[in-house]
């Protein structure tokens, strides 16, 4: 992740909550950090460019959505470095994926537990691994969203 020149997520339906969250926290530690919905009709024009330098974060779930396949198919043939995120070893995503990595779902509903565990885990290597740029990164943003009154001081100091 951190020898990538873009780094993609993609996730959709109720996949989608995962890799924007991801999307979201990246995004405060780099600058080449993209969120794509495998349902936008953009998807493929903003993959259009995708190389062997990039990097495609797909979470896919059982009912897996025949979008995400087809761009994880679409980013393999790109030659792109393609992580799977998904809840068994026989996901359809799974031969187009460079790597996976199984969050199973022991519930009778789809709980994201695991998987969310897997992103958080992945987000914080990838920090501390670019630890000195994300501090300037998130100082700067940090002045910029208090200089803007995003955020309110408390009165406890």
């Amino acid at each position: 992740m951190i020898h990538a020149k873009r780094i993609f997520l993609i996730g959709a339906r109720s996949s989608f909550g995962i890799a924007h969250y991801a999307a979201y926290m990246l995004g405060n530690a780099s600058k080449n950090v993209f969120l794509l919905s495998s349902s936008a009709e953009d998807r493929y024009d903003r993959l259009d460019d995708i190389s062997a330098d990039d990097m495609v974060i797909l979470v896919s779930y059982h009912r897996y959505y025949q979008d995400t396949l087809d761009m994880a198919q679409y980013a393999q043939g790109c030659n792109a470095f393609v992580l799977g995120i998904t809840d068994s070893a026989f996901s359809p995503i799974n031969p187009f994926c460079s790597e996976i990595l199984v969050a199973p779902n022991p519930c009778t509903f789809t709980s994201y537990v695991s998987a969310m565990a897997i992103m958080d885990a992945l987000i914080l290597a990838f920090t501390q691994a670019r630890a000195e740029h994300v501090h300037d990164i998130l100082g700067h943003r940090m002045q910029v969203l208090m200089d803007h009154g995003v955020y309110a001081e408390s009165d406890e100091g």
